[in-house]
């Protein structure tokens, strides 16, 4: 009998612990709407968890910098030597140009900012093409949705990304106060002197030419902020991305001159910190063929911050972006021996 009761110790203590868990991942597997324990800072939930600090004192910031994932390289630290102020990064893994639209907006409405820094890219999510995916994760205040609409879409959500949330432990960093996130062990090895190791993708070239189509959203969003931005006195900058060399071999100059002839001049200035350059050809300024490092990206900011419509690392005004689309072409026409003999276009 003592054994039967030695193993029926043990099998409730696993079921018991089960019990305790399972309520949590069945209400609320992203940890996002605090049902059972605090909600955990994970990519697939930051939408929700940045929304909460916004809410509470505007995360005792006046300053904020808006975009995708990559615009976390753009260190608050470094805006605020530049520009003063408090700064607090809204960057948003898989941010689309609604959701940066939106959180613009309200930004705009509720926190009274001195400046908005718009991280922006040919390489940007489409204003529409995500949309559907990733605005059901938008917190109510963002949406407009009702939060049980929003709670029921995360619900709903892949499967997969609970095992993806899993996967990343203790690679994903997030910090809470300044709203920036990092890869620690890429990080580590980028320091240490081992660079990303990716050479070219002309091979995935595609895009023979510039599709307005795709880039409208992207264009009317931009404009939106602007407007929004110049009605309330709130300074916004626009900062065009050092995307890598890796990602830049995949794009034909059509489509970045392109980009740049079109939805660029939604914005009245630009801090360009595009093409190919020492930067960008660099592996050591990367984790990955996506994302830059901040170190490196605050060096380059300033480097740009000192020159003024020309040469292309710079500050640029629209009057003279026809210019800078000049010498971005001449730029690629400069780098075309990345990909002799390799493009799949």
């Amino acid at each position: 009998m003592n054994r039967l009761r030695f193993i029926l110790c043990l099998l409730l203590i696993p079921a018991a612990a089960a019990a305790t868990v399972a309520p949590r991942y069945i209400a609320d597997p992203y940890g996002v709407f605090r049902t059972v324990g605090a909600p955990t800072h994970k990519q697939v939930n930051l939408r929700i968890v940045k929304q909460d600090r916004l809410q509470a004192g505007c995360a005792g910031a006046d300053s904020f910098v808006l975009g995708n994932s990559r615009a976390t390289a753009y260190e608050t630290a470094a805006l605020e030597e530049i520009y003063g102020g408090r700064f607090y990064s809204l960057n948003i893994p898989a941010d689309t140009w609604r959701g940066i639209e939106l959180r613009a907006l309200w930004l705009i409405e509720h926190c009274g900012p001195a400046r908005l820094v718009v991280s922006m890219s040919p390489m940007g999510f489409r204003y529409g093409f995500f949309d559907e995916s990733y605005a059901r994760m938008e917190p109510a205040a963002i949406s407009g949705r009702a939060d049980w609409l929003v709670r029921a879409d995360f619900l709903r959500a892949p499967v997969s990304a609970l095992f993806t949330n899993a996967a990343s432990e203790g690679q994903f960093l997030y910090d809470p106060e300044t709203g920036h996130w990092q890869y620690p062990a890429i990080e580590a090895r980028r320091a240490a002197g081992e660079p990303f190791a990716g050479v070219d993708q002309c091979a995935l070239r595609g895009v023979r030419k510039y599709r307005p189509k795709r880039y409208a959203g992207q264009k009317r969003a931009i404009a939106r902020i602007r407007d929004a931005a110049s009605a309330a006195g709130v300074d916004a900058v626009f900062v065009v991305e050092p995307l890598s060399a890796t990602i830049l071999t995949r794009m034909d100059v059509e489509t970045y001159t392109g980009w740049l002839a079109d939805v660029a001049p939604a914005a009245p200035e630009l801090v360009f910190l595009g093409g190919f350059h020492d930067f960008t050809l660099d592996g050591l300024n990367y984790w990955d063929q996506t994302h830059f490092r901040p170190g490196p990206t605050t060096a380059l900011l300033h480097q740009a911050l000192q020159n003024r419509d020309g040469p292309m690392v710079g500050v640029w005004s629209r009057p003279h972006y026809d210019r800078l689309t000049g010498i971005v072409a001449a730029n690629y026409a400069g780098h075309a021996y990345l990909c002799d003999g390799k493009s799949g276009g």
